[in-house]
């Protein structure tokens, strides 16, 4: 899968970090991977990430179609 900050929330962000006189991230890819190492997990909640999976990996399940995986992953 994939972790990703979305451009509105990424310019919120810096926002933020720019009022706190802290360093900017240079990037939505940047601030993503940064906050999946962050030690402080009550930063990393408020950076609110999105996770987008790119499958459920080997199973037992029937799918037929990648809409029914999708779907799964979603309930």
């Amino acid at each position: 899968g994939e972790v990703v900050i979305l451009k509105d929330d990424f310019e919120k962000i810096n926002e933020k970090r720019a009022s706190l006189n802290q360093s900017l991230f240079a990037n939505p890819r940047n601030a993503a991977s940064g906050s999946l190492r962050q030690l402080d997990t009550s930063i990393t909640k408020e950076r609110n990430l999105k996770f987008y999976p790119w499958g459920v990996g080997e199973n037992t399940l029937n799918f037929t179609k990648h809409s029914e995986v999708m779907q799964f992953i979603r309930e």
